[in-house]
């Protein structure tokens, strides 16, 4: 991610999940399987490596006080 909000940004996640799937069932466990990956394992470079996840944890203290 180049952080200028560029298409290509997004591309990636837009795109990860057009595989045919044999059940709704089967669609539901792969989406929340790579949702966790990319939330919880995937780091990004932009923000010196920490997760989504820890990213948004880090940002609590300040949503709470803005609330």
């Amino acid at each position: 991610m180049d952080g200028n909000g560029a298409w290509r940004d997004n591309v990636f996640v837009e795109r990860a999940y057009l595989k045919a799937c044999n059940s709704a069932s089967k669609a539901h466990v792969d989406i929340a399987e790579y949702s966790d990956w990319y939330n919880l394992k995937h780091a990004y470079p932009g923000f010196d490596d920490p997760t989504l996840d820890q990213e948004y944890r880090q940002m609590l203290p300040l949503l709470q006080r803005a609330a």
